[in-house]
């Protein structure tokens, strides 16, 4: 595909008779995914490494496409890499060409992906004023010692278990005791009723005439 000189184009919205938003999205799309496979598998260039590609924004004539990349590294390795990426930037418009049906190229700009910077930013920010802040020690300490203390109500509450235990044991025992004293006393007036009541049945029963002698015995 032959590249041409990218000339200045205008980013604002232009009307829907040049250019459909869906277009503009399909456009868009097809440039991410042949960028992305060619930082991946097609570039040799030791400065171009860690790299993804978030987002691509395609101005309203297809003129133009900005790549937005997300590098991971310091800023002076992420400079170093958005310079790889704009020196290749015509071999990939090149892979470009051939998957696009088109008789132009876009042309590409890289640039940083400051939405996913701020979120690492936020997020160091963030962490660090929880390790410096004299608030959350001192609430880690406080939960500690609430630990502890209820550790303490615990133990104390389960030694006072314990001794009602035993106290139960010993009720249960003395009125064990009392109720075997009592059933002896009921049997023993019971038994008693019960031969005097065999007595007086005895006593009530008529006598044998006494024995007379046969004679000659």
């Amino acid at each position: 595909t032959k590249l041409k000189f990218c000339p200045s184009t205008s980013w604002a919205a232009g009307s829907s008779d040049r250019m459909k938003k869906h277009r503009m999205a399909r456009v868009s799309e097809m440039i991410r995914e042949v960028a992305s496979e060619t930082i991946l598998f097609k570039m040799s260039d030791p400065r171009v490494k860690r790299v993804t590609v978030m987002s691509v924004e395609v101005s309203p004539d297809l003129q133009h496409a900005r790549v937005k990349v997300s590098v991971m590294g310091t800023p002076a390795q992420q400079a170093t890499t958005l310079k790889g990426l704009q020196h290749a930037a015509g071999f990939i418009q090149a892979q470009m060409g051939d998957r696009m049906k088109s008789r132009f190229t876009p042309c590409l700009r890289f640039e940083l992906d400051q939405g996913v910077k701020q979120s690492v930013e936020i997020s160091r920010l963030i962490n660090e004023a929880l390790s410096k802040s004299p608030s959350m020690n001192a609430s880690s300490d406080i939960n500690d010692s609430s630990d502890i203390a209820e550790d303490d109500f615990l133990d104390n509450g389960e030694d006072d278990d314990d001794s009602d235990l035993e106290d139960l044991d010993n009720d249960q025992l003395g009125d064990e005791a009392a109720d075997d004293d009592e059933v002896d006393a009921e049997a023993s007036t019971a038994k008693a009723v019960q031969d005097n009541a065999v007595e007086e049945e005895d006593n009530n029963l008529p006598k044998p005439p006494p024995h007379k002698n046969l004679p000659g015995s």
